[in-house]
């Protein structure tokens, strides 16, 4: 008691069957998409109460189960040239929601689930300016990433990029609980790109 702790950390590999489908459906200016991946032997470790660290056991135990992932979402093409005069950009508006989930409840559940993603770009000025707010949220445990984005097209293949991502999310240390943005909220950060394609 009170005393460090060292933990020797070990990769492990596994071999992982999956089987997958996708579906996808237009209507109008609406694009519906499906898509699902299945793995009956997929890999996890064994949860224990992190509240009690002297009770761990390590390595943590890993056991084989069956494992599900889907995502369904849509594309909207607005046609803001209905409402904007001479706007002769594409507009669209993506949504989409993933899930993960082991059938096995006694393994500890997936990092990256619960997701609820969106987008809305645009162009202007004959495709020279585009624009982009992208959203990334964890439902699960109230977690966001805020990805503002516009870039501008010279047309002789020089572009220019910027970019900011902010990343917040709920937590308290407690990997049970917390959000996975939590631990990368304090890494926002801004990006500039420059791009050159030669002809």
């Amino acid at each position: 008691e009170n005393q460090p702790v060292s933990v020797v950390i070990q990769p492990q590999s596994f071999i992982v069957d999956f089987v997958g489908a996708d579906f996808s459906y237009t209507y109008a200016d609406f694009v519906f998409q499906i898509e699902s991946a299945y793995s009956p032997n997929k890999s996890g470790f064994i949860t224990q109460d992190t509240d009690y660290p002297q009770d761990l056991v390590f390595p943590y135990d890993t056991r084989k189960t069956d494992f599900l992932s889907y995502s369904f979402g849509f594309n909207y093409f607005i046609p803001m040239h209905k409402w904007i005069k001479g706007h002769s950009g594409q507009c669209l508006f993506t949504m989409e929601w993933y899930q993960a989930k082991y059938f096995d409840d006694a393994i500890f559940p997936p990092f990256i689930t619960d997701f609820l993603t969106s987008r809305l770009q645009d162009n202007y000025f004959d495709d020279r300016i585009h624009i982009s707010l992208t959203n990334v949220v964890e439902t699960r445990r109230s977690g966001i990433i805020w990805w503002p984005e516009v870039d501008y097209d010279f047309q002789n293949g020089f572009k220019v990029e910027l970019g900011y991502v902010s990343i917040d999310g709920t937590g308290k240390g407690d990997v049970d609980d917390d959000s996975i943005f939590y631990y990368y909220r304090d890494n926002d950060f801004i990006m500039v790109n420059f791009r050159y394609e030669f002809q």
